[in-house]
């Protein structure tokens, strides 16, 4: 009962009108932001399905964001979703805790050094926030079970030629979300992300959306890569986020926008060497790959305050399953109510069939909601 009341007291909550808090004093300064999203889905089951659960109105964030800068040295960040405290666990992908690092920023251009728990600078679109999408989920392959997006560790970042140039480096658990247990497992190894991204005329926002209407083409090319090893396996639907074995993820993206036209191309390789044989199916050989890319056009109008995008995913968890290959096309619109940040939206998700069976992997979805951030 009493998540049914929190639920409930979240979901009115986030209809009601918010606004930023900050308070500055030299150089010192305090910022709280808060972001809401609720929407109804209506899942779309193939008629002989058994268990309908169908329709429901889901709170998908209710999120605090607390910034803090002291002395132009010292950022101290913290961002909390209770919609996800709500329901969530420590091993889910949104377990309630989104933020939570101390970041030291050495005087000049020099690079910043970043302790805690945050996301690991692996791909475009899972850096990017979905508030800057029209989109109210990520792809397949970048949701959080092809490989974790985010750790506790230690992350190195310099910026050079106005940021036009980032460099990414750091380490970490290995252990995704579930390292906020406190502990690593058996092997006692970390992980090691590595990125870089160059862009052009100028530093390049990790959007999906042109908010800025760039009057200049702006184009830039990220790559990324990670490397760990574990004796443990984890995962949800797939079961590589971690393998007992090696794991190395490679990636690579273009993105690009102009006058409110934003593409985004984004593909990602996995090798994996398993110690547990069971997990070659008798192959024959001693490795597994998976991978999977996305697609997407977003088109900013602002005379009409609207955003139209369309976006193509797959993913191939397991090269040695036949077919095993999950596709999915989603369809948006987003409507921004004039001189607010609040968006009326509407997706549609419709998941491709396997090979030529005519099967669908997962049912289609139709989701309307609102969004709000300040």
């Amino acid at each position: 009962m009493k998540k049914i009341l929190f639920s409930i007291t979240l979901l009115l909550a986030s209809l009601s009108s918010m606004a930023q808090f900050s308070v500055s004093k030299g150089k010192d300064n305090f910022q709280i932001s808060l972001r809401s999203c609720t929407f109804y889905n209506n899942r779309l089951y193939v008629p002989e399905a058994i268990d309908l659960k169908k329709d429901r109105i889901r709170l998908r964030d209710m999120q605090a964001e607390f910034k803090a800068r002291f002395s132009n040295q010292w950022k101290v960040v913290l961002q909390i979703d209770f919609a996800d405290f709500a329901s969530g666990s420590i091993e889910d992908e949104d377990n309630g805790l989104m933020e939570a690092h101390v970041t030291y920023m050495t005087p000049g251009n020099g690079p910043e050094f970043q302790f805690g728990f945050d996301k690991v600078p692996y791909s475009r679109s899972s850096l990017s926030s979905l508030y800057s999408t029209p989109f109210f989920s990520r792809a397949e392959v970048v949701s959080g079970d092809f490989f974790a997006r985010r750790d506790v560790g230690v992350l190195v970042t310099q910026g050079l030629k106005n940021d036009r140039i980032m460099l990414y480096g750091g380490a970490y658990t290995g252990m995704g979300e579930a390292s906020l247990r406190g502990d690593n497992d058996a092997s006692g190894t970390l992980e090691y992300v590595g990125r870089v991204e160059l862009s052009y005329p100028s530093k390049f926002r990790h959007s999906d959306i042109d908010d800025k209407i760039s009057q200049r083409p702006m184009i830039s090319i990220g790559a990324n890569a990670r490397y760990t090893e574990k004796k443990t396996d984890t995962g949800i639907d797939y079961f590589i986020k971690t393998i007992n074995g090696s794991k190395s993820v490679i990636g690579f993206d273009i993105a690009f926008q102009y006058k409110g036209l934003s593409f985004l191309y984004e593909l990602h390789r996995a090798h994996m060497l398993p110690n547990d044989t069971l997990r070659l199916l008798n192959s024959g050989g001693n490795d597994i790959n998976a991978g999977g890319y996305l697609a997407q056009l977003v088109y900013k109008y602002r005379p009409w305050h609207s955003v139209w995008g369309i976006r193509y995913d797959e993913i191939n968890p397991n090269d040695l399953i036949l077919n095993d290959i999950n596709r999915s096309v989603t369809y948006s619109y987003r409507y921004t109510i004039p001189s607010s940040n609040t968006s009326l939206m509407f997706n549609y998700m419709s998941r491709l069939p396997i090979g030529d069976s005519g099967v669908k992997w997962k049912r289609d979805d139709i989701r309307i909601g609102i969004q709000t951030s300040f």
